[in-house]
């Protein structure tokens, strides 16, 4: 029973030494797959039977600490839910992934060329609040001709 209970704390610690290793080789941006074979080699040095899919594991749990993202809710606890934050006033919400979506030609470019403007230049767009402060754009990998960048440019620098 003694040897069990000694071997747990063995492993409890050798795998937060994983964790620690998993952490460090995130923050010096080794290559994914030079990553999985440090931490495996390790853990081997540390007599631990780990399979790739915790070891997955062990990099998601840095990543997110990394992140500062906090563990899942629990079942049962009641959730607090701060009132949403927008960027563009009940357009475009803070700190979220947004799509635009049409057929082509209809003006998507034109409407966050718009957008992009009152944010880099502090105004309103639509008759809508732009929030959030002015910042630099950069624009990439656009399939439009630099041309009609300068256009939207120019309303920005004009407008």
């Amino acid at each position: 029973m003694r040897d069990s209970y000694e071997k747990f704390h063995s492993d409890k610690a050798g795998i937060q030494d994983l964790q620690e290793l998993a952490l460090e080789l995130l923050r010096d941006k080794v290559p994914p797959l030079e990553r999985i074979t440090y931490l495996r080699s390790f853990a081997s040095e540390l007599d631990l039977l780990v399979r790739d899919k915790e070891l997955w594991q062990i990099f998601d749990a840095a990543r997110s600490e990394l992140r500062g993202t906090s563990d899942p809710e629990l079942p049962e606890v009641e959730l607090e839910i701060k009132d949403e934050s927008w960027l563009w006033d009940e357009l475009i919400a803070l700190e979220t992934l947004t799509i635009v979506t049409a057929l082509q030609k209809v003006g998507k470019s034109s409407l966050i060329g718009a957008f992009l403007g009152s944010l880099s230049f502090g105004s309103e767009c639509l008759g809508k609040s732009v929030n959030g402060g002015q910042r630099p754009i950069i624009i990439v990998g656009t399939d439009q001709p630099l041309r009609d960048w300068s256009n939207f440019a120019s309303c920005w620098i004009d407008g």
